[in-house]
């Protein structure tokens, strides 16, 4: 029975007594009925275990025998995974009742994961949504991600400081190195260096000038 002392499934798991092996003129201790979905309760509320046996009352051999059910949790479990390596990202577990409908939805999750710069392969979980299960097995499903990598290149250099995508997190872009002609090694970014590079390219002016100069 129910909570609500209603016959679960319409009195299909209702059992007869069995003969007592003692005494045949009486009735002996019922086995309890597993029901999936359902957990057994002896009248304290403890979890009674299905397949045992269940004492009846002596006082009252022939009346019925109830045995209280209750619903057990079912769960769900979503997992999101890195296609590249495999790697579980995360993982939603959801809890309810057998039977019952779940309002959960991977588009949170997923935009969350895109502003980190994924992009979503495969939506494994379905869009109508999904009823917890009436046999106390898990459902799992899997949304598959890929991590997007933006090329930065001469043509597309990006802004220093700035994301390379601004729909994403910030990716760090360096900032273009200065050369120097004289020496071939980087240039520091201060004032002495940066004169020194005005010179150097001041004196090549001089140079070209010259050479025009004498033809």
């Amino acid at each position: 029975e129910a909570p609500d002392h209603k016959p679960i499934d319409g009195g299909q798991h209702d059992a007869d007594y069995p003969n007592n092996p003692n005494d045949p003129t009486k009735p002996g201790n019922p086995v309890i009925p597993n029901i999936p979905g359902y957990t057994p309760l002896d009248p304290d509320k403890h979890p009674l275990k299905p397949g045992d046996t269940y004492p009846i009352d002596s006082n009252k051999p022939g009346d019925n025998t109830p045995i209280i059910y209750v619903k057990t949790d079912q769960h769900i479990n979503i997992k999101y995974i890195d296609n590249a390596t495999n790697e579980t990202l995360k993982t939603d577990t959801l809890t309810g009742k057998p039977g019952e409908a779940s309002d959960y939805s991977t588009s949170a999750a997923i935009l969350a994961f895109e502003k980190q710069g994924y992009e979503l392969v495969v939506d494994g979980y379905p869009k109508d949504g999904v009823k917890f299960s009436t046999d106390d097995q898990d459902q799992n499903y899997t949304v598959t991600l890929k991590h997007v990598h933006h090329k930065v290149t001469p043509d597309n250099p990006g802004v220093p400081g700035q994301p390379v995508d601004p729909q994403k997190e910030p990716v760090h872009v360096e900032p273009a190195k200065t050369v120097l002609p004289s020496t071939g090694k980087e240039a520091k970014d201060d004032a002495a260096t940066k004169a020194m590079v005005g010179l150097v390219l001041v004196s090549l002016t001089a140079m070209i000038a010259m050479k025009e100069k004498r033809h």
